[in-house]
């Protein structure tokens, strides 16, 4: 693997960066899905710790979840899984966002 990678996109460059940079700051979210498999979490929840408002989309690799019945760190997301439905190849998760406990 070469020590700086060049990512395009339409013959339009996308980021330039070591392949450790790459990988763990994609640019934009075509770098994101470029480089491996990615989960898209759409949400229209305002978060306290930003100003923006609106859509927001998270883009979030499938070995950076871990869904445990307790919180593990101050990290963790509070979520009412509904339902799983298990196939041959993965595990597809339907999950809301639920208010975190008082």
């Amino acid at each position: 693997m070469a020590d700086r990678v060049v990512v395009m996109n339409k013959g339009k460059i996308e980021q330039i960066g070591t392949p450790d940079e790459v990988y763990a700051a994609p640019a934009t979210p075509f770098v994101y899905q470029f480089i491996g498999n990615v989960n898209l979490f759409h949400s229209r929840d305002h978060a306290p710790w930003t100003e923006q408002h609106g859509d927001a989309v998270a883009y979030v690799r499938p070995h950076d979840i871990d869904i445990s019945r307790t919180p593990q760190d101050d990290t963790a997301l509070p979520v009412r899984l509904n339902w799983c439905a298990p196939s041959v190849r993965s595990c597809v998760w339907k999950w809301r966002r639920t208010a975190a406990a008082s």
